[in-house]
């Protein structure tokens, strides 16, 4: 996980079974940004509007920081 040098981002939901995993993800890597999705699970976490927000915010700043352009 240190040799990973691409921007990250994790989104999760709070009732997700992997959480746990996200959470030890964080003691290794806590410059990697985590949001936890309220109410949301494993299979439905993309059906929020939290995480279409996420994405796409994620993709609008990643896009200035690896082309130096905006979308």
């Amino acid at each position: 996980l240190q040799a990973i040098r691409v921007p990250m981002k994790v989104l999760i939901g709070s009732d997700d079974d992997l959480k746990r995993r996200v959470d030890r993800l964080q003691t290794v890597r806590p410059d990697v940004p985590v949001q936890v999705i309220p109410g949301a699970n494993h299979l439905n976490t993309m059906f929020h509007k939290e995480f279409r927000d996420a994405v796409s915010q994620w993709i609008e700043d990643n896009a200035k920081s690896t082309t130096g352009k905006g979308p």
